[in-house]
This record gives structure tokens, C-alpha cells and sequence, in this order.
């Protein structure tokens, strides 16, 4: 991406309305957060983080985005290349390498390819969001506080804390009206991976229908992604809970994909918040097992909400942010 196009992109998304249903405080107990839902922005029962998590067992490579050709120069030969690493130490202001996966420059915070550490070793007194939470794209700025910048993987470290830590994005229940009738809920045949699952209703054809779970994209186990196994497992556990799975559809993002896929929202019944349907495409990102997907996300209706609760999941450094380097969307 360009630097222009990446200006306007964010100042245009910067303009945009703020879809804000929350934040639980981590380090309180499970009780105290306020689950939200897409109706009212305020659910009822408790948080609280799910204890089912699978272990990492796997490594992964860092995907960190390179910054635009045209970002400098490199000038400090013999300087070691810190993308090895994924560390600014000894680095702070060099001149930005092709060859290196993260950068440690001024120009990082713009194209969203600072290294994890940049802003404490580099920029301590920039890399913050205190008093910016209302402001707008600032190219200025070596980090950004504004709603879509997990997007582009220019958010301050203190982004949530900061802007949302009164919001809970924690668990997040059906609309109002729907899963509420046995009609609505479907048998599961089984999980094919972290963001598709098969179910036992079938088509004209006699075929099972498949359902891609709309927003996120989680690694891919064709592929051996890294936390991709993770995310399978995460995902069957919760179906385990909930056998029967209620799916809603998005005016928005279509009905199918290209490989005649369901496009639709999952909901299971949690034990944790008394057996209320709960979003299972959140909950992912919510714990770092997905990220968000583009063009599944672009245009959607949730998609303000979806960025913050990965914005969440990448500040608390969870699932592939840390397994995988993750550092922005899909």
C-alpha cells in the first residue's frame, strides 16, 4: 500500500461512527465484566476468560508488513539486522532495510511494521493514547488511538486501557429475538477447522451444508499454520458445550462464498454466562485465536466491534500475537 492511499484509507475510516459495546478488566475477577450485545451494548451476567484454551505447541514466523520501498535507504552497514530478532535494541532511528521484518524508524508507526518493542525503547513519551482517545488519524504520531487502527496495526500499546477499558469484549450474546426458539438452532456434524464447521442438514443434493464463519480467519491447517491446531481445538471444545449451533446471517457480507459456503455469525450456549448464545467469531478473536478478515469484514455491519476486540486480544499479547507474531488483520 502506498503512503498516499494509506492516509486516506485511515483518515476516511477516522470519520467513521464508533460502534463501542466494551472492555473487562483482566486483572479483576470474572464476575465483574458487563458482556455486551449487538442490541443494546449491555448484557447481563458475568465475564470472565475462558479456561479451555489449548496449548501451544508449535512455532511460527513473523508476518510483519514491510514498509514501502520508498521509506529510506539503509545506511548503517555492518548494524545488526534486528527482523531476526524482531527487536529495536541498538537500532532506535535506522534508516529503514528491506531485509529486516520489523523497522525501529519514524516512518514504522505509518505503515504499521514498528517492532514490537519500538515504542518503549524508541518513542516513551509518544507511544501512548492518553488524552488522544477522541482524536483523529495523526500521521504525526509515531502509534494511533483511533477505532480501526488494529487495521493497520498502528495502535499505542496503551490503546485499550486508555480508550476502552470501561467497555466489556468479553462475551457477546445473540440480537434480541433471535436463538431463542429450538427452530433456530442446528446439529453440528463436526468442526473441519478454527473457522468452519459442518453441519448435519444437508442440501438438495444430499450434501452437508458448510458454514464459514463471517468476520474472522483463523490459520489454516492445510497449511500448517502456526495456532492452527490450537484454534481447532478452541473451536470444537465450545461446540462440545453446545452440540446445536445458531446461526445469523449478515445483509452486508452476502449469503455464501465463492465455494458455497454459509456466511454466518455462530452462536453456542456458554456455561460460563448461564448457557446463554454466545458469538463464537468474537470469542476467537477475543483470546487470540483468529484475526480479523478482510474483504469478510470490510463494509460489515460489526466490523468497528470485531477490530476492537482483536485490538484486545494483540494488547495482552494472546494466542498467535505471541505464538506467531501476528501484527495486523488479515
Amino acid at each position: 500500500m502506498t503512503r498516499t492511499t494509506f492516509l486516506l484509507r485511515a483518515t476516511l475510516a477516522a470519520s467513521l461512527s464508533l460502534l463501542l459495546p466494551a472492555c473487562p478488566n483482566l486483572g479483576g475477577p470474572a464476575s465483574s465484566a458487563q458482556p455486551a450485545t449487538y442490541d443494546t451494548g449491555n448484557g447481563g451476567g458475568g465475564g470472565g476468560t475462558d479456561t479451555s484454551t489449548a496449548q501451544d505447541s508449535g512455532g511460527g514466523a513473523n508476518d510483519a508488513a514491510q514498509q514501502d520501498a520508498g521509506g529510506g535507504e539503509d545506511t548503517g552497514g555492518g548494524e545488526e539486522d534486528v527482523g531476526v530478532t524482531g527487536t529495536c535494541e541498538g537500532a532506535c532511528g535506522a534508516a529503514y532495510d528491506p531485509g529486516r521484518s520489523c523497522q525501529c524508524n519514524d516512518e514504522c508507526a505509518k505503515f504499521g511494521n514498528c517492532c514490537p518493542d519500538y515504542g518503549p525503547l524508541c518513542k516513551p513519551a509518544e507511544m501512548t493514547c492518553q488524552g488522544r482517545c477522541d482524536a483523529s488519524f495523526n500521521a504525526a504520531k509515531p502509534c494511533q488511538c483511533t477505532w480501526d487502527c488494529p487495521k493497520f496495526g498502528t495502535c499505542c500499546p496503551d490503546w485499550i486501557a486508555q480508550c476502552h477499558k470501561d467497555e466489556p469484549l468479553d462475551f457477546f450474546y445473540a440480537p434480541s429475538g433471535k436463538c431463542t426458539k429450538d427452530s433456530d438452532w442446528k446439529k453440528v456434524d463436526h468442526v473441519s477447522d478454527g473457522d468452519t464447521l459442518v453441519l448435519e442438514e444437508t442440501d438438495s443434493k444430499g450434501q452437508n451444508l458448510i458454514v464459514r464463519f463471517l468476520l474472522v480467519d483463523t490459520p489454516e491447517l492445510t497449511s500448517s499454520d502456526c495456532y492452527a491446531l490450537e484454534a481447532k481445538k478452541f473451536t470444537y471444545a465450545q461446540i462440545q458445550k453446545s452440540p446445536s449451533v445458531c446461526l445469523i446471517s449478515d445483509s452486508k457480507a452476502g449469503n455464501k462464498d465463492v465455494y458455497g459456503r454459509l456466511l454466518r455469525y455462530v452462536y453456542y450456549k456458554e456455561p460460563a454466562v448461564d448457557g446463554k448464545a454466545v458469538e463464537l467469531n468474537l470469542r476467537l478473536l477475543r483470546l487470540g485465536y483468529a484475526r480479523v478478515l478482510y474483504p469478510f469484514a470490510k463494509g460489515n455491519q460489526y466490523e468497528a466491534l470485531a477490530l476492537m476486540t482483536m485490538g484486545l486480544a494483540k494488547e495482552n499479547d494472546l494466542g498467535g500475537w505471541s505464538k506467531c507474531g501476528w501484527v495486523k488483520p488479515k
